[in-house]
């Protein structure tokens, strides 16, 4: 997986295309950030402080208002409410299952 939007699901749109009958066609969205784009301040100021090129990428779940659900280490997920991701977790859209690891600059996901 690359910096950006990574569409879960079973649509032939989806970065990640799971074929199970348990997953919605756009199922979950997993976002990569870039760690040398700097943060978005809501308030505008222009002084918000630059990101360490050290400081991993910030990466985030986030269920799509899925019929059967995306959870995060046996937790579910509330629709359109992103979650970050870190480490190694256990990952379910649906029935289908997923493990995460993050290794800092270096994403992988396997079954």
């Amino acid at each position: 997986m690359y910096s950006g939007e990574s569409l879960v699901g079973r649509s032939w749109q989806a970065t990640v295309r799971l074929q199970d009958s348990g997953v919605s066609t756009e199922h979950a969205v997993i976002n990569i950030g870039d760690p040398n784009t700097p943060p978005v301040d809501p308030s505008g100021d222009p002084n918000t402080p630059p990101v360490d090129p050290n400081t991993p990428p910030l990466v985030t779940i986030e269920d799509l208002q899925s019929s059967y659900g995306t959870w995060v280490g046996g937790r579910r997920l509330t629709p359109y409410r992103a979650v970050p991701l870190e480490g190694t977790v256990q990952l379910s859209f649906g029935v289908v299952r997923a493990t995460f690891h993050f290794l800092g600059d270096y994403l992988n996901t396997s079954d």
